[in-house]
């Protein structure tokens, strides 16, 4: 049994996530289409094929879920597995553009276990399974008998934005604005469903909540903190937004009281509008800290993607953390990539290099799924890539963006594309009646790129 660097990933043998609703998953990127066209998001399920959540399953269990053990099965097969999708499609962009990847899998595997000057993830994975150490810890069923060095875990579904490309499993401020657009009462998170329950004040005031597990100060929880905070080298956490979670503060709490910080590489994606003074202090207890701020675009537009968050609140934040001296440990600024976004890092690069930040990511949207840049028509990927390749920003930074766009010119259809842009701007328009936003107004080149394409089709 051998293992290939190229398809290789040390997530399934060294990291586990937790979702907002408690189930497990193997990493953020994870997902599968079952056989009925729906997406179970890729949770971690049983050989019973029961979902896998922290309240029901030991982390130890949970390593070994489906499709932990499938895909340690298809890396030892030299396989691509289709739940990994995402970052299959981040390495081929990067081969289309003869870049070195930087997707998930080549970070937390290979940068993150090596010494790294530029500090990408820092090393968070030391002593991560690799290619060369993985067929000696696995039975003849793939299963390991090991705890996970890397924890990603998101504490709830609590935010104080509602983003364009946010849903209900990641922002509760989403609850109203999805009864608005759906006309439905009960959300999907995974294999599961919710109720969304409405409360109004004697005073008039509607406030939305749901029934999802309220798992994060559960006990049984923390009895699995317990046996899992020695073994931990890495935690990544992201949200909801996890500066506005109280649970989140007795997790950093605990590391630090009980000795573990020192040890542990941990490592945020916030949006930053919100601060804590008395975490972020704690925070220098950790072994190394990594911030990704994460910024879609800037001014009014930042306000219409990040609703109802405010550009100069993320701007003063930014400066704010050289007061706690975590300043330099902001190491990149990340953007979520939709049709409505495909312009941004032109933007965030002019923006932010004269400010000293040299670092971006690009994440590309796979839902709402008519925001994905691969339903624009052919001539319109054309001419983004036209615009990349002329503007200043560095090709590095081009490299996913352009990359994918060249892969998937011809993925769609003009009549397919015709049909997925009609369904983005009845979402846009639905949004903008909700909130009071213009996102036709807000982006301009976008508008006219869309709205060129649907005339020559009528």
């Amino acid at each position: 049994m051998t293992y290939n660097k190229d398809v290789f990933c040390t997530m399934p043998w060294s990291s586990i996530l937790i979702l907002p609703s408690g189930d497990f998953k193997i990493c953020c990127f994870t997902g599968h289409i079952q056989s009925d066209g729906v997406d179970s998001h890729g949770v971690a399920v049983d050989d019973d094929g029961n979902v896998m959540n922290v309240l029901t399953h030991s982390i130890k269990e949970a390593m070994n879920s489906k499709w932990h053990k499938e895909l340690r099965k298809y890396q030892s097969e030299g396989k691509r597995h289709p739940i990994c999708k995402v970052c299959w499609d981040r390495d081929d962009a990067a081969t289309t553009q003869n870049k070195k990847s930087i997707s998930l899998r080549v970070v937390r595997t290979y940068y993150q276990t090596q010494t790294n000057q530029d500090r990408i993830g820092g090393l968070a994975m030391k002593g991560a399974v690799q290619p060369e150490t993985a067929a000696s810890l696995v039975d003849e069923d793939f299963n390991i008998d090991m705890m996970p060095l890397s924890l990603d875990i998101r504490f709830s579904n609590l935010c104080n934005e509602k983003c364009v490309m946010c849903n209900t499993l990641y922002s509760n401020q989403w609850y109203e604005d999805y009864i608005k657009l759906t006309g439905n009462h009960t959300i999907k998170a995974g294999p599961k469903t919710y109720k969304i329950h409405k409360s109004v004040s004697p005073t008039g005031k509607a406030t939305y909540s749901s029934d999802m597990d309220a798992w994060n100060n559960d006990p049984r929880w923390w009895k699995q903190f317990d046996e899992l905070a020695p073994h931990l080298r890495h935690v990544y956490i992201t949200g909801g937004e996890p500066f506005v979670q109280p649970t989140h503060d007795i997790f950093i709490q605990k590391l630090v009281e009980r000795g573990y910080a020192k040890d542990i590489v941990i490592e945020y994606d916030t949006n930053l509008t919100a601060m804590n003074p008395k975490i972020l202090n704690l925070l220098k207890n950790f072994k190394d800290q990594i911030f990704r701020i994460s910024v879609d675009d800037v001014n009014e537009a930042y306000g219409l993607i990040r609703f109802p968050g405010k550009f100069e609140t993320v701007v003063k934040n930014i400066e704010l953390m050289k007061e706690y001296d975590l300043h330099d440990r902001i190491v990149e600024i990340t953007t979520c990539i939709g049709i409505y976004s495909v312009f941004s890092p032109i933007s965030l690069y002019n923006y932010f290099q004269p400010l000293g930040y040299e670092r971006y990511v690009t994440r590309l949207l796979r839902s709402p799924i008519c925001v994905d840049v691969v339903w624009l028509p052919k001539s319109v990927k054309q001419k983004i890539i036209e615009r990349y390749e002329a503007s200043n920003l560095p090709k590095k930074y081009q490299t996913h963006v352009v990359g994918y766009l060249k892969n998937n010119l011809d993925t769609v259809s003009d009549t397919e594309a015709l049909a997925k842009i009609k369904e983005f701007v009845r979402y846009m328009d639905s949004l903008d009646r909700f909130r009071g936003t213009n996102w036709k107004k807000t982006f301009p080149e976008i508008t006219e790129l869309l709205f060129d394409f649907l005339s020559e089709m009528r």
